[in-house]
């Protein structure tokens, strides 16, 4: 909305957004990942299902567990590997920021890596 077209300035909230809260406790325009202030155990449950980030640890993990099987050692960088749905993955790059990011693993993920012998 422009200013020549009604809006005086004078508060920094466009019009048409109401602020009174929803039945939620939260603004109706609000995103859903900002009203997402549950623990993420309760969000999994809401949901129904996994989230994509933990979609995307277990094709990972799928895909380091097959190539750890058949070449008996961590992959490198550039090792893309070819998962049994047909799908490729980045599976040296996956392996490189997961070392990276080991800190922010749950302890079921890193249990999972413990399984596989990966440290």
């Amino acid at each position: 909305m422009t200013w020549a077209s009604g809006w005086s300035g004078r508060s920094s909230r466009p019009p048409g957004r109401s602020f009174c809260p929803s039945s939620s406790g939260w603004p109706s325009w609000a995103s859903s990942r900002w009203r997402s202030a549950l623990p993420p155990q309760q969000r999994l449950a809401q949901r129904g299902g996994p989230s994509k980030a933990q979609q995307a640890f277990q094709r990972g993990l799928a895909a380091l567990t097959q190539y750890v099987v058949r070449e008996g050692r961590l992959p490198a960088r550039s090792v893309i590997e070819v998962l049994p749905d047909g799908t490729e993955h980045r599976t040296g790059i996956w392996y490189g920021n997961l070392k990276a990011r080991r800190d922010k693993l749950t302890e079921e993920q890193l249990a999972a890596l413990r399984e596989l012998e990966v440290h």
